[in-house]
């Protein structure tokens, strides 16, 4: 059950008059059937429309591109049409021209400023800096990444988190993706609003860290598998996995019966199972539970093996090369309306019953 939500966001530059005070967001996400390349780790790479995607315009060019909302980055990059193309090459390409938009100020050879509208529907306009990075280096899709991480260091420049949410109510954001996993959703400044998303029921931990949205785990639960070690996670919103430690993925697998799939490079096994067990985890004062509707990736069944093979969307996180040893991406999201609350130093789970009559296949 992924969701590569990178969440995607598209920049649209606009002239501001007022500015609203919260911005609601949502995207059907359409998949293809298709059989996706290994990402560098030689794991299953989902496919780019998982990510959350959000219409954006960035300079006087009014250039439209796809970013990647990721709560794991500080930074801003944009991914720069390469200099020895011709306009017409560059056309077809999702990729940013500087020397096309005559509001754009060069910092170095990197980096620059231009201003940018984060949403077709709102009045906000900023001016914000961001590094250019070779055409390609995100995905051919995307047009680079928006950081949603804390902004820690000695930042030379401001970053798009905090550019974007001095215009709302409240210094924080929501992710939730529906339980179908064909709509993403994303609140700016506040909540995202109920019953959906029940926020009477909302469960708050503290961040164990300013540095990144990391939060205390006790355990976790998985069938007959189960470990109350203390821990350390952090939710990923770029990631489509839940990553944990080899040692204990092993044996969750073993006794599901879930083989590896080394031409997939993943964990496979049929999309219609109805044996497989909740995975929950421990928190201060809650227990969390993600159900394989939401880790078993059934809105894209794999080829060539038919429609009822499906990756399972847990990995390894020693072999990931994100860093932390728990991380929680988009099944986390399936489950759960996660709050983001700078203010707060903490981070918020409510349930989400988001269901919505998208068609993930596009038919």
């Amino acid at each position: 059950m992924e969701r590569l939500i990178v969440l995607s966001l598209l920049l649209v530059f606009s002239a501001a008059a007022t500015v609203p005070h919260k911005f609601t967001r949502k995207f059907t996400r359409t998949h293809f059937s298709n059989l996706n390349p290994k990402s560098d780790n030689g794991h299953y790479k989902h496919f780019y429309q998982d990510y959350y995607e959000e219409g954006v315009m960035i300079g006087s060019q009014f250039y439209i591109g796809y970013w990647i909302l990721d709560t794991a980055s500080v930074n801003m990059t944009v991914a720069a049409c390469p200099l020895n193309n011709t306009d017409a090459e560059n056309a077809k390409l999702n990729c940013f021209d500087p020397r096309k938009s005559k509001s754009y100020r060069g910092i170095d050879q990197s980096t620059g400023i231009d201003y940018i509208m984060p949403f077709s529907d709102t009045y906000v306009n900023m001016t914000q800096a961001f590094t250019l990075i070779p055409y390609g280096d995100v995905d051919h899709h995307m047009n680079g990444v928006l950081g949603m991480n804390w902004p820690v260091g000695d930042l030379a420049y401001t970053p798009f988190s905090t550019n974007m949410l001095r215009h709302c109510d409240k210094n924080m954001f929501t992710l939730a993706f529906s339980i179908t996993g064909c709509q993403s959703f994303l609140e700016f400044g506040d909540l995202l609003p109920g019953p959906q998303c029940d926020n009477s029921k909302i469960h708050y931990v503290p961040l164990t860290s300013k540095a990144s949205w990391q939060f205390a785990m006790n355990g976790f639960e998985f069938g007959s598998i189960s470990s109350f070690a203390k821990s350390q996670a952090v939710v990923a919103s770029a990631t489509g996995y839940i990553g944990l430690p080899g040692q204990y993925l092993k044996k969750m697998m073993t006794l599901a019966d879930i083989p590896w799939n080394a031409t997939v490079g993943a964990y496979v096994t049929a999309c219609n199972r109805t044996d497989l067990p909740d995975f929950r985890f421990l928190v201060d004062g809650a227990t969390l539970t993600v159900p394989p509707t939401q880790y078993l990736y059934r809105q894209l069944p794999l080829l060539p093996y038919g429609s009822n093979r499906c990756v399972v969307n847990f990995e390894d996180s020693g072999s990931s090369g994100f860093g932390p040893e728990w991380y929680f991406g988009h099944p986390l999201m399936g489950s759960y309306c996660v709050n983001f609350d700078f203010d707060g130093v903490r981070i918020g789970f409510s349930p989400n019953s988001i269901d919505t009559q998208a068609n993930c296949l596009g038919e």
